[in-house]
């Protein structure tokens, strides 16, 4: 055997697979580089090299969701691989098996590639298929695609030692390429026109289970506001229902009828804060149908693009402890109280006045970036903490 260097990169638990599976067949893993801290300190409690890219052989990019520079891959004598979850060149880009549920594909695949040219357009080294099941939802399709990768990885590493490690060229640029930003249409709204299946089927490619859902919930309109659905059952329909006729209600769940005649039991469902909510329906209630506004679509992109920084910022977030509060062991009895104002101020101007007044109380670290802003066109000339507020000056994003 021939003996080989590697880097490694990668986010997630496959990445410490590949690592255990290149170690043990006698390579020497030269670099981990990972961004999650977690994953970090798991390799460095397994005695893993954790830091940026090194010298090697081959690069191993394994659930890495970030472009490689040029000058990083350089580093590779021999070249990079890197492992793509969906077929190529049928399908690239990120969240490939939530597509292909989303697009009701009946196939799929996953797909080990050497890094070149375009985004996941490189020459194919391996190719495994993966199962689609009819009620398979992300968790379930995304652990098989896990699976399919792990099984697949000796025989890769097998290619690599024998140097067979130029891959067949892609035939054509992919057919689609699925970007970070890009989500369903209507912000994953339910249009009850739609048949049953198809809106299932919606509901099921977002469902993550337990673990983090990169795309969006499902929604459902109502009069009393939007509700997150997490569960939807194609059911027998009722004939003389209309699209988003409610025809059954429970505690926690509802049967409404859809389009071609069908009806969907609805359950999980949650308010927009996450938290379990009432639906507050009765049956002959309608829903309504029809597409959501065009403009949510362009609202939730852009949304999306400012998305991993504002998850990094409020990851680091803490609760302000007001002393008074901290003082008893029983829970604090906040009560309502009005505020008399010397004369009539911007609403901006009076939150940032007492966001001044809980850091001059709290003696907290600077504050995050919304209130900043605020602060910084709010504060400077009216809030009494202004001059000792650790918040300024303001560091921009």
């Amino acid at each position: 055997m021939t003996q080989l260097e590697f880097a490694l990169i990668g986010n997630a638990s496959l990445a410490l697979e590949a690592a255990r599976i290149l170690t043990g067949r006698g390579h020497v893993l030269r670099s981990f580089t990972v961004e999650d801290p977690a994953l970090a300190a798991a390799a460095r409690a397994q005695g893993l090299p954790v830091g940026p890219v090194a010298e090697c052989d081959y690069i191993l990019s394994v659930a890495n969701l970030t472009v490689i520079p040029a000058q990083t891959l350089a580093l590779a004598r021999r070249g990079a691989v890197n492992f793509h979850d969906g077929p190529l060149p049928e399908r690239a880009g990120l969240n490939a098996p939530i597509w292909a549920l989303l697009d009701g594909a009946d196939s799929h695949a996953i797909t080990w590639h050497r890094i070149g040219g375009g985004v996941d357009e490189g020459p194919v080294l391996l190719r495994v298929p993966v199962q689609i099941a009819p009620d398979d939802t992300a968790l379930t399709l995304n652990a098989r695609c896990w699976e399919a990768a792990l099984s697949s990885l000796p025989d890769l590493i097998d290619m690599l030692e024998r140097g067979d490690d130029q891959g067949t060229v892609q035939p054509h640029a992919p057919l689609k390429r699925h970007m970070r930003i890009d989500r369903p249409a209507g912000a994953a709204t339910l249009d009850l026109a739609q048949d049953a299946d198809s809106l299932a089927r919606l509901v099921r490619a977002l469902d993550h289970g337990p673990y983090w859902n990169p795309m969006l919930r499902p929604r459902l309109r109502t009069a009393r506001g939007i509700l997150l659905v997490d569960g939807a059952e194609p059911v027998p329909g009722t004939p003389t229902a209309q699209p988003g006729q409610v025809t059954q209600v429970g505690e926690h769940d509802m049967v409404v009828a859809t389009g071609q005649g069908g009806a969907l039991r609805l359950s999980d469902l949650h308010g927009t804060d996450g938290q379990p909510a009432a639906h507050g329906l009765s049956v002959g209630d309608r829903l309504p149908t029809g597409p959501a506004d065009p403009a949510v679509d362009a609202a939730i992109r852009d949304a999306a693009r400012d998305e991993p920084f504002w998850r990094k910022r409020m990851a680091r977030l803490a609760p302000v402890v007001v002393p008074e509060a901290a003082l008893s062991d029983a829970p604090a009895d906040w009560q309502a109280d009005g505020l008399t104002l010397p004369r009539p101020l911007p609403a901006a101007t009076v939150l940032a006045a007492l966001v001044g007044a809980l850091v001059r109380m709290t003696d907290r670290p600077p504050l995050t970036s919304g209130w900043r802003r605020i602060c910084r066109t709010a504060c400077a000339t009216t809030c009494w903490a202004f001059a000792r507020c650790p918040s300024m000056p303001m560091t921009r994003r």
